[in-house]
């Protein structure tokens, strides 16, 4: 009796704990789309739609690349029952590695990408939006752990600073004049805007290691 009890109430943990995830996860993707709207809307004012051209260019390459960004041991996190810190470890070493190769790989790829669209400027472009990977690479498994407890409250806070920091950099280096820049370190900044966030709210810090059990089941 006193178990059933016990599951039902765990039942209700989670069933409500879910509940509010949805509510925190939906308010993060309105706000979100709220704030690019707003951005976007005041980019167009101030940049030529070369610009616009260029970064969605870099952007296209960017997330064909992205597919190999963790190779799934994201999700694998996320789903995991036991041995969850020294997973996380690993997967975040994994992850590192990984963010710095493809970091790299933009370097030497960045003029055949140039080449099939036929224009220069993407190069300098492409090479520093690269830099993206690396970045991305050291918040995924805060973000991850964040998912795998259904806190999306404090999920919000990262994904909204980097959004709102992303449009105010764009913004006003736009205003300034610096064109295509603008976006490119727009985007730069409001990566780093959320990886600081995320490592602040989610006090976990990682340890250099992989574990080959851990790796191999991920």
């Amino acid at each position: 009796m006193t178990s059933s009890l016990s599951n039902v109430g765990d039942n209700r943990e989670i069933a409500h704990k879910t509940a509010w995830g949805l509510f925190w996860n939906f308010s993060a993707y309105f706000l979100g789309k709220i704030v690019v709207l707003i951005t976007t809307a005041i980019l167009a004012r101030l940049l030529a739609k070369s610009d616009f051209g260029l970064i969605a260019v870099a952007l296209v390459a960017i997330n064909y690349l992205s597919v190999l960004k963790d190779l799934g041991l994201g999700v694998a996190l996320i789903q995991r029952k036991g041995d969850v810190q020294e997973a996380a470890n690993t997967v975040f070493t994994i992850n590192l590695f990984l963010g710095l190769a493809l970091s790299a790989l933009v370097i030497p790829l960045a003029p055949f990408v140039a080449a099939y669209f036929h224009d220069a400027q993407v190069v300098p472009v492409l090479r520093w939006m690269g830099i993206s990977f690396i970045i991305n690479a050291l918040g995924s498994v805060h973000t991850n752990w964040l998912v795998r407890d259904l806190d999306y409250r404090r999920k919000l806070v990262p994904e909204l600073g980097g959004a709102l920091t992303k449009g105010i950099i764009s913004i006003g280096m736009a205003f300034l004049g610096y064109g295509v820049w603008s976006l490119v370190f727009g985007q730069i900044a409001g990566a780093m805007a959320s990886l600081i966030l995320v490592w602040i709210i989610l006090p976990w810090r990682p340890r250099f290691t992989i574990d080959r059990n851990v790796a191999g089941s991920s």
